[in-house]
């Protein structure tokens, strides 16, 4: 392998991450009365998901000792060539609602800093078309 190529990736984390364990971490003497309340507001199926989903999401939280990202993070880098494509808000839509920019940018890790291509795309988080035209291009 010789190249990496990330998008939208969330290197650094993602504060929905924690926003979404603190949501479903009904522990405590009140905790069945914040279930009852986040289950109102976002609904029992996104609960439910968010609920088994805590391993992964405990896996998105932004690096500290201890952490999957903080790990990766130090580890050394093989010397390839990386590609960041980092999605961003335009003048017309929000961009990636789910993890912000800098997260996306390998050159935020200490590791990498420096050592990746940013391309930047104007759209949400999801994958699009327009990805595997960029790819090409890329490629």
């Amino acid at each position: 392998m010789d190249r990496l190529i990330t998008i939208a990736a969330p290197h650094l984390g993602t504060d929905k991450a924690i926003r979404a364990l603190d949501a479903v971490d009904d522990d405590g003497m009140f905790g069945f009365i914040k279930e009852w309340f986040v289950k109102r507001e976002i609904g029992n199926g996104l609960y439910r998901t968010l609920k088994v989903s805590r391993g992964i999401l405990f896996n998105l939280v932004p690096p500290a000792p201890g952490t999957l990202l903080y790990w990766l993070n130090i580890q050394p880098h093989p010397d390839i060539e990386y590609i960041s494509i980092v999605r961003s808000a335009g003048y017309v839509i929000a961009g990636d609602l789910v993890v912000p920019p800098f997260s996306q940018d390998m050159n935020q890790v200490p590791a990498l800093r420096g050592k990746s291509k940013v391309y930047i795309t104007y759209q949400g988080h999801e994958l699009t078309p327009a990805d595997g035209v960029l790819l090409a291009r890329i490629l």
